[in-house]
């Protein structure tokens, strides 16, 4: 039993792609799906570059369990990552699930008071999270921006792009480009003008 433990607790070292001295990660593990959740870290804090593992071994099973979510809160206040790794398998962090405008409002809960993350990589064929070019963290349709790293020129590249919202007009709710008025009601149409001198 404790053979096991040991090849558990190196697994979940070395999965994480972090250095010898940094965090063990803790899991918590569903049976029924063979999923696991990441829901916190023990030893010391992690540096340089964070990387959320594809799987971790059950010590209870010994069955590898794919790693789909974060837990909020897991990864806030940490100021020696300088870049995070998110691999295929995630779905959810700290409860918001990529893609899904309700789930958004509940926030990532993570990556927040991290000052030097540089960038945001997220592995090829996730469904649910990407990164752009200059390493934001967006939703895999691009339409909902998550986290900004530090140095992130946002002004030259700017966010991506956000879907038409509806606007108000003439107490009517339109998408889309403003349709202009009949020329009987625009004070600035021409004939309009002339109406009124008359």
């Amino acid at each position: 039993m404790h053979r096991q433990l040991l090849i558990a607790a190196l697994t979940l070292t070395f999965s994480c792609g972090l250095t010898a001295s940094a965090a063990t990660l803790t899991f918590k593990y569903n049976t029924s799906d063979k999923t696991a959740t990441i829901t916190g870290w023990t030893g010391s804090e992690p540096t340089d570059e964070l990387r959320i593992p594809l799987q971790s071994t059950n010590p209870d099973d010994g069955i590898k369990y794919k790693v789909t979510a974060v837990a909020p809160g897991v990864f806030n206040d940490l100021d020696k990552i300088t870049s995070v790794y998110i691999r295929k398998n995630i779905m959810t962090i700290g409860g918001c699930t990529g893609n899904d405008r309700i789930s958004y409002g509940v926030g990532l809960a993570n990556f927040y008071n991290c000052p030097n993350i540089q960038f945001f990589e997220v592995e090829e064929g996730n469904q649910y999270f990407k990164n752009t070019g200059i390493g934001m963290l967006v939703s895999a349709d691009g339409s909902i921006l998550y986290r900004v790293p530090s140095d992130c020129d946002t002004d030259a590249n700017g966010p991506p792009p956000r879907p038409y919202q509806p606007r108000r007009i003439n107490h009517h709710y339109k998408i889309g480009r403003v349709q202009r008025q009949p020329h009987h009601l625009d004070p600035r149409h021409p004939k309009r003008r002339e109406l009124h001198r008359g």
